[in-house]
């Protein structure tokens, strides 16, 4: 209902929430180090890959 008629600005720490965002800016230090939708961002391999795969990683082993 409201797609395509707001602009919704998120901060979030849960990155599982973030998939169906239409674009996503990752910060880092408080500047913008990526920017694009999540399956580009995690296709790069950058801030984002490593941030997510280091959440997993840490949930699995706990």
């Amino acid at each position: 209902r409201w797609k395509g008629k707001s602009t919704l600005i998120a901060v979030v720490h849960r990155l599982d929430i973030i998939n169906n965002y239409d674009r996503v800016a990752v910060m880092k230090a408080g500047k913008i180090v990526e920017m694009g939708t999540y399956d580009g961002l995690m296709g790069k391999k950058g801030v984002l890959f490593e941030l997510a795969t280091e959440k997993r990683h840490k949930r699995s082993s706990s």
